[in-house]
């Protein structure tokens, strides 16, 4: 199965069909991109602990993609033990199995803020 944010509205059809076809081979899968801004960690938001290797960091995009009995299994788990996650494959991935990063490309831009909806 492939799960899509819907901020990402336009998914090219080749992106879908990789992320698939890797989460068939790896189990699970969610598309990359190179992170292009350098990312700074900070413990209080105003002064900077570290500066992060952007060569090991990686923009994950939707879809993202695994099995429904993977899901399912790892949905109740979370219910069950009141675990927190952010996405789907997040889930998939705190529970130890593997997600493969999928090389993706920047075409379909993430509509979060009114100034995205502009570009």
């Amino acid at each position: 199965v492939a799960i899509d944010d819907s901020a990402r509205p336009q998914i090219p059809i080749p992106e879908l069909c990789k992320v698939v076809r890797d989460a068939k081979e790896h189990g699970a899968a969610v598309l990359r991109v190179p992170r292009k801004a350098k990312i700074k960690e900070t413990e209080d938001g105003s002064t900077v602990l570290r500066t992060l290797p952007r060569a090991r960091l990686w923009e994950v995009h939707t879809p993202e993609s695994t099995k429904v009995e993977t899901l399912q299994r790892d949905f109740a788990k979370v219910a069950r033990e009141n675990l927190e996650a952010t996405d789907d494959v997040t889930i998939v991935e705190a529970l130890g199995e593997s997600v493969k990063l999928t090389l993706g490309e920047y075409t379909d831009l993430k509509n979060t803020t009114p100034e995205d909806v502009d570009v």
